[in-house]
């Protein structure tokens, strides 16, 4: 018996191209500017614990890869077999846009407000919003964000 090798070329236009592109840069962005370089060092300025900030970023990642890893091969199932695998891109991407963009409400911090960090002190007095800090909500935010991303 021999086997064929075919390689099956999926017919795809210039517009469908360019939004795989985008989609693409977007990702990468998130996944630089939110997960890896600003977003941290933001957390932990509102933290301003570096031991909590630091724990609680790291509890975040995890938290995230546990609701995805006990989520993804249940919904990758339902995708495959119902054939819905764009809806689930497009609701998880939704996802991740609004709580990213979420974000925007968060406090802003200038350069010249942060000074030389001293653990017990604290310039920024954040009013807690809903009874919790800011940066528990920035948390939850991110917690989200990154699920959906």
């Amino acid at each position: 018996m021999t086997e064929k090798t075919a390689i099956d070329v999926v017919p795809t236009d210039r517009k469908e191209r360019m939004a795989w592109y985008l989609y693409d840069f977007a990702n990468t962005s998130f996944t630089v500017l939110i997960v890896t370089a600003l977003f941290p060092i933001y957390f932990g300025y509102l933290v301003w614990n570096e031991t909590l900030g630091g724990a609680m970023w790291g509890y975040a990642g995890s938290i995230t890869m546990l609701i995805v890893a006990l989520t993804a091969p249940i919904l990758g199932a339902i995708a495959d077999y119902g054939g819905t695998k764009k809806k689930f891109v497009m609701f998880y991407s939704s996802v991740c846009i609004a709580f990213t963009a979420f974000m925007i409400f968060l406090p802003g911090i200038r350069q010249s407000q942060i000074p030389v960090p001293r653990p017990e002190l604290s310039p920024f007095s954040f009013p807690p919003i809903l009874g919790l800090d800011v940066w528990v909500w920035a948390w939850i935010i991110f917690i989200i964000a990154n699920v959906g991303f």
